[in-house]
């Protein structure tokens, strides 16, 4: 079964930084993640940048300039 190894935490930012959330995955076969928004998948059109190393795990949800 999938599970979390390490999951993403709270942030707090001010507006224009960046937020960064970082979650460690572990399963058989390798998990897939998803980061959601209100119900709906972030995509690189909503501004997100969404990155997975699926050997190791490491998801991790970078969002530039938040407002």
């Amino acid at each position: 079964s999938p599970e979390f190894v390490n999951k993403p935490t709270t942030q707090e930012v001010k507006q224009s930084e960046t937020a960064v959330f970082e979650a460690k995955v572990d399963g058989y076969p390798i998990p897939k993640v998803i980061w959601l928004l209100n119900g709906k998948p972030l995509t690189p059109k909503d501004g997100a940048q969404v990155e997975m190393n699926a050997p190791t795990g490491d998801a991790k949800l970078t969002i530039p300039k938040v407002d």
